[in-house]
């Protein structure tokens, strides 16, 4: 019979959710078991039935059919719990006060117990015999006159002194090289003569570094420019998350801007409609930049407009590096492998010196693009909350994906995630 956990692990095989260890102990748990397997097979085709069920749209006026029907019946007062009575709290109180009076005469014991031991002890200590006075030593006249003799020279013998290590004692002893172990291969064994040194510190821990919170209204700053710069220089792709206060004008003023940098915004069909309809929705927009310092200026222009006359759309600004975990979810989001958008790096050849593979790469990438080297102007613009269903439906996500082009010498991949802050 299976236990819950493992009838747990075939549903989260299922719905895709396993860890690499937990599809290893599924991968055993199939093929020891005839049970798991039955039951596998069965919820897989269960699966497939469900998801074969056409969908059907609730009726219209379903909320005020339920809402009539709750009117027609008649609601049913429940009796209030009787309350209990107080006879069990006082007995409570009684043996409350109990316990404090014995714990305060414990205490009360143990002080008296203490002071009656002080005052044995110290009545012992005064049945001891006295020792007898002795006058002090009066000195003679002569032994006045004597003077008093030069204390000892600092070169004088001391005795019974013995002397401290010097730091060259505390070194650690080598070996002699005679009683080392022979070597093959030529090597001296003197090489297993050094000494361990234990304030040797090769490598660093180094702290993680977190990155910057920017204020969009200060984007136009230089020091808020150099910052920016500095997260996102040398990264072949990045996430900016955007925290705004409502996202469906945001987008407005985002789109408008990128279409004034030359951009075509496509925007997803699904995406189109809810902020048609001004759903509470988070906003996706991908979109390629030719350098980190274009991006900046892209990121200055929006602290323009906040510091205009319609501003306020925008808090903060968090760029981070796409890690591959993000890449995984940014290729499921849009229904392809994730080597999509995986950054491709070129084998290096040892014999060729590194300036002919370099001017070879440019020519390539410039032959792919376009002698005048421009990136992808295309922006795609989708929902990421709710996550919009069945990607490979949508035609803006197909046409985005099948006419974009090979990442630029430079470029930058920028994934804006337009968040809402409430």
């Amino acid at each position: 019979m299976l236990t819950d956990y493992e009838k747990a692990l075939i549903c989260d095989a299922l719905d895709r959710r396993l860890t690499e260890q937990q599809r290893a102990e599924l991968r055993a748990l199939l093929a020891d078991s005839k049970e798991a397997r039955a039951l596998y097979m069965k919820m897989r085709a269960d699966r497939r039935r469900v998801r074969r069920l056409p969908r059907e749209l609730a009726p219209a006026n379903m909320v005020s059919d339920v809402m009539r029907q709750i009117a027609q019946h008649r609601i049913i007062e429940l009796p209030k719990p009787a309350q209990r009575s107080n006879q069990r709290l006082g007995a409570w109180l009684t043996i409350a006060a109990a316990v404090v009076v014995l714990i305060g005469l414990s205490i009360v014991s143990l002080e008296l117990g203490g002071f009656s031991t002080l005052s044995s002890r110290n009545k012992s200590v005064a049945n001891l015999p006295r020792p007898e006075a002795t006058p002090p030593a009066v000195s003679t006249p002569k032994e006045q006159a004597q003077p008093t003799p030069p204390p000892s020279e600092p070169d004088a013998p001391v005795a019974n002194v013995t002397p401290s290590p010097s730091p060259a004692d505390q070194l650690p002893t080598v070996p002699d090289s005679n009683q080392l172990p022979r070597m093959s291969g030529g090597e001296s064994p003197e090489v297993l003569a050094a000494p361990y040194d234990s304030m040797l510190r090769l490598f660093k821990v180094e702290m993680p570094k977190l990155p910057p919170i920017l204020p969009a209204r200060e984007l136009n700053r230089p020091e808020r420019r150099s910052e920016l710069l500095e997260a996102i220089k040398g990264q072949a792709a990045i996430h900016v998350d955007v925290f705004c206060r409502d996202t469906n004008p945001a987008l407005d003023r985002l789109t408008r801007l990128l279409e004034q940098q030359g951009k075509l915004v496509i925007v997803d069909l699904v995406a189109k409609l809810r902020h048609q309809a001004k759903l509470k929705t988070d906003y996706m927009l991908i979109a390629e930049w030719r350098s980190p310092q274009e991006l900046t200026e892209f990121f200055a222009s929006i602290a323009a407009r906040e510091n205009g006359k319609n501003g306020d759309l925008f808090d903060s600004v968090v760029p981070m590096p796409m890690s591959p975990v993000n890449l995984r979810t940014l290729a499921a989001l849009l229904g392809v492998d994730v080597k999509t958008f995986s950054p491709k790096t070129a084998a290096v050849d040892p014999k060729q010196s590194l300036s002919d593979s370099t001017i070879q790469e440019l020519a390539r990438a410039l032959e792919k693009n376009g002698s005048d080297g421009r990136a992808d102007s295309r922006v795609l613009a989708i929902s990421f909350n709710p996550v919009r269903p069945n990607p490979a439906q949508s035609r803006e996500i197909r046409e985005f994906l099948s006419t974009r082009k090979e990442p630029t010498v430079g470029s930058i991949l920028t994934v804006l995630l337009l968040r809402n802050m409430n």
